[in-house]
Order: C-alpha cells, then sequence, then structure tokens
C-alpha cells in the first residue's frame, strides 16, 4: 500500500435502509493514523454505514474499498485480520469466561481447526490489562455489568490486532473514567502503533478532543465531512442535532453544550 493509497475509501456510496437514505454518492477516504468521528441523531443510520464500511451490510450503489481493493476481492478471514468491528451491544447466548471471549479476536490470525496458542492467550491476557480487566478471566460474561462489557468488547477488538478499528459507540455504558480511559487507550493505538479508528460517538465533546475529523450524517443522504476545526461549527452542530448549540472557551478547549430552553 502506497503513502497516498487510503486504507478505507467508499466509491460513490448509496445507502439507505426501510426507504430513507442514509448517504448518497458518499466519497470518503480513511488514511493510516487517522481518527474519524461519526455524528448525527438517532436513527439517522450511523451503525448501518459502520457496518456497510465492514462489509456486513450492502449498499444500494457505490462500493468500499481497503487498501485499493473492493471488499468482495477479500475472504471474510482476510477481511477480519484488516478491519476490526466493535458493535454497539454485546450478545451473551451463549455466556463464555471473560478469557474465552477476549480469545475470540485471535480468531481471524487461526487456520480452520487451529487452537489458540500460548501467544495467542498472552495477546488477549494483555489486552484484558489494558482495559482493567485482568483479575476477571475467569468470570463468565453474564455476570459482567454494562460497563464490564463494553470493556471486555474492547480488549477483544485489541486481541483482534487489526489496522481499522471500527467502533460503535464504545463509550456506551461506561461511566466517566471509564471513557476517558477507553478513548486513551483507542488514542494510543492510533499515535503509537500505526492503527486508524473510525467511532460512531453521541458526545459532541469528545468527538472534538479525540477524533481528526468527522462525518456528520444530517439524514437524507445528506453528509459533512472534514476536519474538525472546520466542521464543527455551532451552525453545524444545530442543524445536525435540530437543537440551539452553545460553545464556551475554556483551558482545555472548546466545549460545546445545548441551550436550555425557558419555560
Amino acid at each position: 500500500m502506497s503513502a497516498a493509497q487510503p486504507l478505507l475509501e467508499t466509491r460513490g456510496l448509496h445507502l439507505s435502509i426501510g426507504g430513507k437514505q442514509i448517504c448518497r454518492d458518499l466519497n470518503f477516504s480513511v488514511q493510516q493514523g487517522e481518527r474519524w468521528g461519526v455524528l448525527g441523531v438517532n436513527g439517522v443510520g450511523k451503525t448501518s454505514l459502520l457496518l456497510a464500511l465492514a462489509g456486513l451490510k450492502t449498499a444500494q450503489a457505490g462500493s468500499v474499498h481497503m487498501q485499493g481493493k473492493a471488499l468482495s476481492e477479500f475472504t471474510g478471514r482476510q477481511l477480519a485480520q484488516l478491519c476490526g468491528v466493535m458493535f454497539q451491544d454485546s450478545d451473551d447466548a451463549f455466556p463464555a469466561s471473560v478469557l474465552e471471549t477476549a480469545l475470540i479476536g485471535r480468531h481471524p490470525h487461526l487456520r480452520a481447526w487451529e487452537w489458540e496458542s500460548a501467544a495467542d492467550e498472552a495477546i488477549a491476557r494483555a489486552a484484558l490489562q489494558a482495559v482493567g480487566l485482568a483479575e476477571l478471566t475467569q468470570r463468565t460474561t453474564n455476570t459482567l455489568s454494562g460497563g464490564e462489557r463494553r470493556r471486555l468488547a474492547l480488549a477483544t477488538l485489541l486481541a483482534q490486532d487489526p489496522p481499522l478499528m471500527l467502533l460503535d459507540e464504545p463509550v456506551n455504558h461506561l461511566d466517566l473514567h471509564h471513557q476517558i480511559d477507553a478513548l486513551e487507550l483507542l488514542t494510543q493505538q492510533v499515535t503509537q502503533h500505526g492503527k486508524t479508528s473510525v467511532m460512531v460517538l453521541h458526545d459532541v465533546n469528545l468527538a472534538a478532543r479525540y477524533c481528526d475529523a468527522l462525518l456528520l450524517l444530517f439524514g437524507d443522504g445528506e453528509v459533512l465531512q472534514g476536519a474538525v476545526r472546520e466542521v464543527l461549527t455551532l451552525e453545524n452542530l444545530s442543524r445536525l442535532y435540530g437543537h440551539p448549540v452553545r460553545s464556551v472557551e475554556t483551558p482545555e478547549g472548546v466545549l460545546y453544550y445545548p441551550e436550555i430552553r425557558k419555560t
């Protein structure tokens, strides 16, 4: 992959769900080492777009490319080695231990019927250590809190070790402390380990702090994309959320907040 070749790229992507347009003719590219955020109101299609980028949802037109190749040119195993997804919710239909769940992240790197090696287990344990779950390896997933499950999902993604991380509300269910820990950890993956992230977020201030660029979904197929400093304006945010947004300068930077309606 040349330096100019995007890690992820959409070409004329048209995506709609149930007759509702999410994007139309979307040309979107992500370079290695970038941190993208996806913002929009509930139900606008952020999750569906993320799934389309991962090859898990079919678009009506256009294509998604990774390292210059259409997703259809990859096998499922090859794609899982390049791209990992942290889904919005965890499913405990078949509860397993915390360690066994983290080891699922190693499956794309194994041959058919191959068991996890000691090296795979070490990688999974290191990922659990990174998210603060090292002491819970033998707990079953159905005994974890919502926040612990989110941290386990992140550990599983870290164990997978893909160049591209697609994350759907990665700080959902996390308290303030663990939100910052998780986002700092993801930033470290990008800045120190050469990863790339695309995150669906709801908190504008976290997006401003932990993303380099943003993709705004307005509905009816309209999108806006660009560097945080260019697209994160009060006018754009007020239109995006259908509610007046205000800002205040602080020593840590600009903070955004919704205008309080007077009664």
